[in-house]
């Protein structure tokens, strides 16, 4: 999204403090980053930012992934592996991680890149 102020639209939010998931919230993000949540009610929207609404969605907050690899194993005779340090991210990422703690590398500088 290229728009400077987004309002995500009536969302379930888990926020990871509540016993409950809150229903019916709005997301205001400004320039990539989130301004404010609170009920779609009550919640105030510039009336010239982008709106999104994403009814029966839940948002959730970034996991941390604690035990991530970048590589994977072959499952042949003599063990061999093969390192995908551009595609393994971007799988993480579309899982939700968006912090990763790895637990092993085969090629460590390409991984703090």
């Amino acid at each position: 999204m290229d728009d400077p102020v987004v309002a995500l639209q009536h969302v379930r939010v888990i926020d990871g403090n509540r016993r409950r998931t809150a229903g019916d919230q709005t997301i205001i993000l400004d320039h990539g980053k989130i301004s404010a949540v609170g009920p779609s009610a009550t919640t105030v929207q510039a009336g010239w930012c982008r709106t999104v609404d994403l009814s029966g969605s839940t948002m959730i907050p970034g996991l941390v992934g604690m035990h991530e690899h970048l590589f994977y194993s072959l499952r042949r005779r003599i063990p061999m592996y093969t390192s995908k340090p551009s595609a393994f991210p971007r799988l993480y990422l579309a899982s939700g991680v968006t912090t990763a703690r790895t637990a092993g590398s085969l090629e460590p500088y390409t991984i703090s890149t």
